[in-house]
């Protein structure tokens, strides 16, 4: 885990392996015991990055990382939900490239431990990934 304050936040990156990310439709129909509900935006599309067949979506397309950020108000300490946040993700020098971005909770956290990311194709090397919060900016250095 890493950590980065701006001026009115603190990010808390946390990357591990790929997690299954359901809908709450899918999570009343099916009761998944493990993974992500996707309270807002965006999961990754499983045809992006070289991904198939919704592999991206169950937690199992290769090179693949679960990469999250856990944002708190410097003021208050509380967890920031329903934010503008954005992603992007650079290997290397390589120009950044955009990621949707999820704002979900592990289908075992209360609804006050939203944190925001997703499912991300990383190949192995370095990776700057840049997380945006209300136009506040981190960036953390993930790998090798």
């Amino acid at each position: 885990m890493q950590q980065v304050d701006t001026a009115g936040y603190r990010m808390v990156l946390a990357v591990g392996e790929p997690e299954a990310m359901y809908t709450q439709d899918e999570v009343d129909a099916n009761s998944p015991m493990s993974g992500e509900l996707m309270v807002a935006g965006t999961m990754m599309d499983p045809g992006t990055a070289g991904a198939s067949d919704g592999d991206m979506m169950s937690g199992n397309a290769a090179g693949t990382r679960h990469v999250e950020v856990a944002i708190c108000d410097l003021a208050t300490g509380a967890m920031v939900t329903g934010a503008d946040v954005t992603m992007m993700v650079a290997v290397g020098g390589a120009a950044a490239q955009a990621m949707p971005v999820a704002e979900m909770r592990g289908l075992d956290e209360p609804a006050t431990q939203n944190h925001y990311g997703n499912n991300v194709p990383m190949t192995s090397g370095s990776h700057m990934v840049t997380f945006t919060v209300n136009g506040q900016m981190g960036t953390f250095t993930v790998g090798p």
